[in-house]
């Protein structure tokens, strides 16, 4: 008996980490989505976080990160690149709260530290995954062009950048040297 469908490709680790890093990440909006929904309806603080109790700054930011951090949750446990564009949004706006306003939010450490090893650790998977496609272009032989006046050959800059090699003609020092014709090569 056949299979219905094909198996899937199995995924790179790097990419299993990073769908269980955005899904961790997630679960942590989710939450700070939670505790925003709890202290504005006064369920938690004893109630003395209640809306109708906040003075005006508070009751915009609380507002806005209720809903901010469930739509960045969701964005973020689907995988999508929209989920950490909303997460952007509210941790600067937490970032901003508490660094930039303690005076009116008070003073937190832990939140914007915490914010910033999610965005560095989300800088270096895609430094990662970067590094990745780059890896496999070479392998298929797929190379960015780059046109040079009437000579379009994909370059390697070698020792930062002072020498050029071109590969698609073959003649990479006689061309370095000017001693071939940019047609012979095209």
């Amino acid at each position: 008996m056949e299979p219905d469908s094909q198996p899937l490709p199995k995924r790179p680790l790097t990419e299993i980490l990073f769908l269980v890093f955005m899904r961790l990440v997630a679960v942590s909006c989710f939450w700070f989505g939670l505790q925003y929904w709890a202290m504005l309806t006064g369920y938690s603080l004893g109630g003395h976080g209640r809306f109708d109790m906040l003075n005006l700054p508070w009751r915009v930011a609380g507002s806005a990160l209720a809903v901010i951090f469930p739509v960045a949750a969701l964005g973020l446990w689907l995988g999508a690149s929209w989920g950490a564009v909303i997460w952007v949004m509210g941790a600067g706006a937490q970032i901003a709260m508490y660094k930039v306003w303690p005076h009116i939010f008070g003073a937190n450490t832990l939140v914007p530290v915490m914010h910033g090893l999610v965005a560095t650790i989300y800088i270096l998977f895609l430094v990662a995954f970067w590094l990745d496609q780059r890896q496999n272009e070479e392998r298929r032989g797929d190379h960015h062009h780059i046109t040079l006046g009437q000579h379009r050959c994909p370059l390697e800059l070698l020792d930062r950048g002072v020498r050029r090699l071109c590969r698609c003609c073959k003649l990479r020092d006689q061309w370095l040297d000017g001693g071939v014709d940019s047609a012979a090569c095209s």
